[in-house]
């Protein structure tokens, strides 16, 4: 990941997949300047902290429909692969775990469920 790119905030609950929103990466900096910055919070102990230069408003509740789940392509091992499910009409809940990469037209999918993006004031 490097800045200009694009994260997509997901989960899967009871085998839905949730798309909570999208970020527009700004900068990515180290556990050291995350916690400069942000003096006194308590931060996820990790080596890279992602700022976002443009959001959409985060929602939790908005799912997204079996049909277009599985229609989502993923890169897997240098090749196209949809999501696993554990049993018809049910996401397999460790499927989406970690980064995945997706080609541009499942973006464009996941786009089409979500508000504009708007620029993240510092």
């Amino acid at each position: 990941m490097s800045a200009g790119d694009y994260l997509y905030l997901v989960t899967v609950v009871s085998g839905r997949l949730y798309l909570a929103g999208k970020m527009e990466i700004g900068e990515i900096v180290s556990l050291a300047e995350a916690s400069r910055r942000f003096a006194g919070e308590r931060l996820f102990q990790v080596s890279d902290h992602l700022f976002a230069r443009r959001v959409t408003p985060l929602d939790y509740t908005r799912d997204v429909s079996l049909q277009v789940t599985a229609r989502l392509l993923f890169f897997k091992e240098g090749r196209l692969a949809t999501l696993k499910f554990s049993k018809p009409g049910w996401l397999d809940s460790q499927t989406l775990r970690g980064i995945r990469e997706m080609p541009q037209e499942t973006a464009e999918k996941l786009d089409e469920l979500l508000p504009p993006l708007i620029l993240v004031k510092n």
